[in-house]
């Protein structure tokens, strides 16, 4: 008898402390997705335009433009556009994601792409005049 009321409080104690090892994953993750969210509010929305200059990145705690001069391929999938950038001596791939529902209608989509792809290649145009 006291040995199965022993292995009862064993097998207990193992479960509680089960449980409260899933509630502390639970809540980190919680705290974690929370943060992520107020960190996003405090940005505020970005907006993403283009020029002959480069991409324009704009949000309520930031603006900054990357020139085409560092963009080494556009890509496309049925979701996004990929702006690859060129990162020499890295092994990290870094691209500018821009998914296709970000925009008002499937044209417009289409426009800004054809718009994108244009300014880069005047952009890698004139490099190539310049060497």
């Amino acid at each position: 008898m006291a040995q199965s009321m022993s292995f009862a409080l064993s097998l207990l104690s193992s479960l509680l402390v089960v449980i409260l090892l899933i509630a502390l994953m639970l809540f980190r993750v919680w705290r974690s997705s929370a943060k992520a969210a107020q960190a996003s509010q405090k940005r505020g929305v970005l907006i993403l335009t283009i020029s002959a200059e480069g991409f324009r990145q704009r949000n309520d705690l930031s603006d900054s433009t990357t020139s085409w001069r560092t963009i080494k391929a556009i890509q496309q999938d049925k979701y996004s556009f990929y702006f690859i950038l060129d990162t020499p001596g890295s092994n990290v791939m870094m691209a500018f994601l821009i998914p296709r529902h970000a925009f008002a209608s499937p044209d417009e989509a289409e426009s800004f792409i054809r718009q994108a792809r244009g300014y880069w290649s005047e952009q890698a145009g004139q490099i190539a005049t310049a060497h």
